[in-house]
């Protein structure tokens, strides 16, 4: 089923809020969030690994619903669902580099584009979200 609203000449996916060029949903793209976002920094799940083993100095934001949360997060993850972090981003620190993550990936980049609107230059995406996360916790890739 597709969730799609027309706006005048613009597109937005329903199902992830992001605006879509009709030419891509005529030509059946996909509606991932490096396809659809533009260029949110981002870095990968063994990435990520990596800097937890080495002791790095990351804050890990989780912007998905406390429910989501409470079923499975990243270690050390803090919670502040992305429908309050404009409320709440004033709790997060400057001086390390926040890593976001949600379940795949298109509320991550929501937050980082917003956390860089107010002035946070250290926010990355997390690429492919807790889905990746969790993949690379079970098969190492």
């Amino acid at each position: 089923m597709s969730l799609h609203l027309r706006l005048g000449f613009l597109t937005v996916c329903l199902a992830c809020c992001f605006l879509v060029s009709p030419l891509r949903l005529a030509q059946g793209q996909s509606l991932s969030p490096a396809t659809t976002v533009g260029a949110v920094p981002s870095i990968s799940a063994k990435d990520l690994k990596t800097l937890i083993a080495e002791k790095k100095p990351i804050f890990i934001l989780d912007v998905r619903q406390k429910e989501e949360y409470d079923a499975g997060h990243i270690d050390n993850a803090v919670l502040i669902p992305l429908n309050v972090l404009l409320d709440r981003y004033n709790e997060l620190p400057k001086d390390k580099t926040i890593v976001v993550y949600c379940g795949s990936g298109g509320r991550a980049a929501r937050a980082v584009t917003l956390l860089g609107a107010k002035g946070f230059t250290n926010a990355v995406r997390l690429s492919g979200g807790f889905i990746a996360w969790e993949e690379l916790q079970k098969t190492g890739k």
